[in-house]
Parts: C-alpha cells; structure tokens; sequence
C-alpha cells in the first residue's frame, strides 16, 4: 500500500457515515499481518492452534478491560482498543489460514453452508477464487 491509498483509505473514512470501506480496510489489515508476520518470523503458528488461540485469549482479557474506558472517549484506551481489535482480526485469519492447512475440509464445508448460501455465490467457483484451484 502507497501512500495514495493511504490517502484514499483516510478520505473514504471522513466521507463515509459508516465508517472504512471493508474491502480497503480488509487490504490494510492483510498487509499488516503480512509486515507482522515478516518482522517475528511466523511465530504464532509454532504452538499451532493452541498458540493462535491462546493469543486471541490475551487480546479478549485486554478488550474486556479497555471496553469501558474506551466507551466513555478516553482517548488512549481507544487508541489501545483498536490495536486490540486488529490484533483480533489478524489473529483470526491466521487461524482460519492454519485450519486451511490442516483441516481444509473445515473452511470448505464453511463455504458451502454460510458463505455460499449467504452471498448466493457458487460453491465451485468460490473455491477456485479463494483456494486458487479448479474443481
């Protein structure tokens, strides 16, 4: 991401009343991971599941203490629970990124009773887009 998309992302949010496009915000947090995961080496998936799960727990017990600053405006624990939160999704998809590993049949059966019936996707095609292969 350049500095025009940053500039872009931040324009979007001062004129969108519902906050950040989810598809840019979605790039932002995937090249975050991305810069984390580069910089410490993939460490959280040396513990597998129970590593990536362990670390969601630590950033719940942060969240469930920042919430109620955060809330009332205080402004460093809002700075604190969006770190928190990020740390949340990033942490999820890299679970979800593990389970694609070990159990893919997890995230197939996923697609084809939530994904696929939510968005009316097909169930093929969508495999090919997120599996980057043909069925």
């Amino acid at each position: 991401m350049d500095a025009e998309d940053v500039i872009a992302l931040l324009e979007d949010m001062s004129s969108n009343p519902y906050g950040i496009d989810l598809d840019r915000l979605a790039a932002v947090l995937i090249s975050f991971q991305a810069a984390k995961d580069a910089a410490y080496g993939g460490s959280w998936a040396k513990r597998g599941e129970l590593g990536v799960f362990v670390n969601m727990m630590r950033s719940s017990d942060r969240l469930a203490r920042l919430v109620p600053r955060a809330v009332t405006g205080e402004e460093a624990a809002c700075v604190e629970l969006v770190d928190s939160l990020v740390d949340q999704v990033c942490y999820g998809l890299m679970w979800l990124s593990l389970i694609s590993k070990i159990r893919p049949g997890s995230i197939e059966l996923w697609l084809r009773r939530a994904y696929c019936t939510a968005t009316g996707s097909d169930y093929e095609s969508t495999l090919a887009l997120l599996f980057g292969i043909d069925r």
